[in-house]
């Protein structure tokens, strides 16, 4: 999944690897939003950089919210 990371201060492009539950779980819905613009919200995560990259890292308390409709989402 591509995504596009937005903060106060910068847009990054990262692509996003769902493993594990979280993949078995949200990965099918995902998938058949990949035409669809929407918004996806990960809550409760960790964030860092390796090797210069930017990353994001889950724990057991990581939510995952799909947002379908989000005022000018679709500009």
């Amino acid at each position: 999944m591509e995504a596009t990371l937005c903060d106060s201060k910068r847009f990054d492009q990262l692509s996003v690897t769902l493993w594990g539950d979280l993949a078995e779980i949200e990965g099918p819905s995902l998938e058949d939003l990949k035409d669809v613009k929407h918004v996806v919200t990960l809550l409760s995560v960790i964030n860092r950089r390796y090797l210069g990259e930017f990353q994001l890292s889950t724990k057991p308390s990581t939510l995952v919210l799909v947002i379908l409709k989000f005022h000018n989402v679709e500009k």
